[in-house]
């Protein structure tokens, strides 16, 4: 590049910023919110790139000519949502309600020996196989991209949540409606982050890598989601946030007695000790 390209248009032919002759695909553009230009029509019936580009140029500056970029795009991945169900009949109008529309690939849902079973589930087992090995097996049988592992008891806020999700999902990454670090984390006084297991998303290869859920843990799966984020951190993947139009609603599927609480101390010794044996060298 010299300075006989500099002011001139990215191309087809001839290095040119005109109508029919541009395209956002062709420009790379600073994420200037106030510098940005505009879609709108162009001669009372055309517009959008070129309209874009246009104001961009005026608010920027001219535009630096090069024909040597490669540009990759990453197509867009599919979803399957994978969800374990046992009993609850009440929650299915607000999960159903949530997922149509969503724009899933697939939705399984791992019916868990349900009485009456769940008659719009996709697997049905002949016991209650738990939370873990239920979305093991969606997985198993997922052939979506990507596999979204979501509880049944939300509601809808937001029609477009899933995009939001998938606008995230790549490939070394998990993502969440909630990234946390609580208290409960705590190992040797280290907190670990992890994503809120109610609704967490991988691509399909990622979670069959990992293995998906570690099954030992004791039902209610209390710190599969801690473990499961852990193991994904110390293979060098990352946890995401998205803010996603779902309401969970909280303890609507379990109850409290001592014996979850036995669980939960089981279960959190057995956290704390794969924490031990995996986590060094994982960054925070």
């Amino acid at each position: 590049m010299d300075a006989s390209t500099r002011g001139l248009g990215v191309l087809w032919r001839d290095p040119a910023v005109r109508y029919c002759n541009v395209g956002t695909p062709m420009f790379l553009i600073p994420n200037d919110p106030a510098r940005l230009g505009e879609w709108r029509a162009h001669e009372d019936d055309h517009g959008g790139d070129f309209t874009f580009i246009k104001g961009c140029i005026q608010r920027m500056g001219d535009p630096v000519f090069v024909d040597h970029v490669t540009c990759v795009v990453r197509p867009r991945p599919t979803v399957t949502i994978v969800t374990p169900w046992w009993n609850h009949q009440e929650l299915a109008d607000g999960y159903l309600h949530a997922i149509s529309g969503c724009g899933a690939h697939e939705v399984l849902v791992v019916d868990n020996a349900s009485d009456p079973a769940i008659d719009f589930a996709a697997i049905r087992c002949d016991d209650n196989m738990g939370f873990g090995r239920a979305c093991n097996i969606g997985l198993s049988e997922a052939t979506g991209d990507a596999v979204l592992f979501l509880n049944n008891d939300i509601e809808l806020i937001r029609h477009d949540w899933l995009d939001r999700i998938v606008d995230q999902l790549e490939p070394g990454v998990l993502v969440g409606a909630n990234l946390r670090t609580d208290q409960h984390t705590e190992v040797d006084g280290v907190l670990y982050p992890y994503l809120d297991g109610w609704c967490l998303a991988g691509m399909r290869d990622d979670l069959e890598q990992l293995g998906g859920f570690d099954e030992r843990y004791e039902e209610p799966a209390y710190y599969g989601d801690n473990d499961l984020c852990l193991r994904a951190r110390a293979a060098g993947m990352r946890l995401r946030e998205a803010t996603v139009g779902l309401r969970h609603l909280v303890g609507q599927t379990a109850t409290p007695s001592p014996e979850k609480q036995r669980i939960t101390q089981a279960n959190y010794e057995r956290y704390a000790a794969a924490v031990r044996t995996i986590t060094q060298g994982v960054k925070a």
